[in-house]
């Protein structure tokens, strides 16, 4: 959690340049945690593995502002349409 918020943090004037804005993080269980990000108008939470990870999570706000900036977080919404399900991908 501590490098997650770290690296967002480098990286949040980068994202608000591309109108995508961190509003806070909640991690209601240990295992995962959800990245609250306002895309102009719109507001997703963004849900990432913190336990039981393959890999280090390397430069999760670089990632998330490209994914943003792209577009391509449309390709990971769950059903209710603003839940960005990340846990298998970052």
């Amino acid at each position: 959690m501590a490098w997650l918020l770290d690296d967002l943090a480098a990286w949040v004037g980068q994202m608000a340049e591309d109108h995508v804005v961190l509003a806070g993080v909640e991690s209601p269980e240990p295992d995962w945690c959800d990245v609250l990000v306002r895309d102009g108008d719109t507001p997703y939470r963004v849900r990432l593995a913190l336990a039981a990870r393959d890999e280090v999570l390397d430069y999760p706000g670089m990632y998330l502002r490209e994914l943003f900036a792209e577009g391509r977080h449309r390709d990971h919404l769950t059903e209710n349409g603003t839940l960005v399900d990340l846990r298998g991908v970052l």
